[in-house]
């Protein structure tokens, strides 16, 4: 399933989620409104196409990933009642991790070619988020959320060309997800999480280390993730 479609079911969900004439569940938070939580999952890295300027050149570096990356991240929380009924924020650091499976370069024509390596983001982001209550310990929930990040492109192809570099990027996020409250402090959440990395970039280096020029693409990533959330 591609970002754009996981992006149009989300908008769906939330615009019926809204019209829902209901009230945020407190039962996590009975005795404090802060949070932390930890969640991880599988991630699937949306097959980017890098474009610039290589050998003089305007090329394209398609890249096609694994479907079994990871991803991982902690945070902490707070309802935050002066903006609204069911209203919290987080502060989250996240890591995900996706290997490459080949790419296509297209100054080689359209054979795909064997490739090596990965690419991995940290990110730092700060979101908020709509509880929807139920009337029972299942709490669906929307977010959305800003923030950084730290993209490191390490990836080889062909008879060693590589792209490789780190650079650092605005991020966001959408989520759609469910919380399952075990106790008045203690739940268990499930949520889908759909995140772009504005503009990354790359350099690209022949095979003797000489630099070719410089490629770059937005990076979307969804992600699939299981969690605990506790109160503090």
């Amino acid at each position: 399933m591609s970002f754009k479609s996981l992006a149009v079911i989300l908008t769906a969900l939330t615009a019926t989620s809204a019209m829902a004439d209901g009230h945020a569940s407190t039962e996590l938070h009975n005795s404090t409104d802060l949070y932390g939580f930890g969640f991880l999952g599988t991630t699937q890295l949306q097959d980017p196409t890098f474009s610039g300027t290589v050998g003089g050149a305007r090329q394209t570096v398609d890249t096609f990933f694994d479907n079994s990356g990871t991803n991982i991240g902690i945070g902490i929380g707070r309802a935050l009642p002066s903006l609204g009924s069911g209203i919290r924020g987080e502060v989250e650091l996240s890591y995900s991790n996706s290997d490459i499976d080949n790419t296509n370069f297209s100054g080689n024509g359209p054979a795909r070619e064997n490739a090596n390596g990965d690419v991995s983001t940290t990110r730092i982001l700060a979101s908020l988020y709509k509880d929807f209550d139920t009337g029972t310990v299942f709490t669906p929930y929307v977010g959305a959320g800003l923030g950084v990040s730290v993209t490191d492109v390490d990836i080889t192809y062909g008879p060693g060309v590589s792209l490789n570099d780190v650079d650092q990027n605005l991020s966001a996020q959408i989520v759609l997800g469910g919380a399952y409250s075990l106790t008045d402090q203690l739940a268990i959440t499930s949520d889908v999480r759909l995140t772009r990395d504005f503009g990354v970039s790359s350099r690209r280096f022949d095979p003797a280390g000489a630099l070719t020029g410089t490629v770059s693409d937005d990076i979307d990533t969804a992600s699939f993730n299981l969690g605990i959330r506790f109160a503090f």
